[in-house]
């Protein structure tokens, strides 16, 4: 088992280094610029255009370590971690009957990770809580 594991994380290893080994076809005219575009874009925070940036170097290329570097880029943004604990803190208002302090941390949600299952759930509960407030 441990042979197998070690092989694997061998060959995987290897995988990714030739394909980090080959570049992209550059675009007409000189270099491939949207790795550096999609560093800056994780750098600064926009995950987002980042991982889209990120997604269509890989389609192209088909280099893993594209995709590699979409899980650095959420992990160093840590945007689903950070939603997920506003969700819990809203849950917690919400449990308290504080309608105001849940609605504040339900849309935190929204604001940190749009995409997220958290956020489908906090707008959910956003439209429940609006309505309740207006009975």
């Amino acid at each position: 088992m441990r042979r197998l594991l070690l092989t694997s994380t061998a060959l995987l290893t290897g995988l990714a280094l030739s394909g980090a080994a080959r570049a992209a076809d550059p675009a007409p005219g000189g270099e491939d610029k949207r790795p550096n575009a999609a560093l800056a874009a994780c750098a600064s925070g926009d995950v987002t255009k980042g991982i889209a940036i990120l997604g269509e170097l890989y389609a192209e290329t088909r280099n893993p370590s594209y995709v590699f570097n979409q899980g650095r880029c959420f992990q160093k943004n840590n945007k689903l971690e950070q939603a997920r604990g506003s969700f819990e803190i809203a849950r917690f208002y919400e449990k308290k009957r504080r309608w105001d302090g849940a609605l504040i941390y339900y849309n935190e949600v929204l604001i940190k990770d749009p995409n997220s299952k958290y956020a489908t759930e906090a707008r959910e509960r956003i439209d429940t809580l609006k309505k309740r407030a207006k009975k």
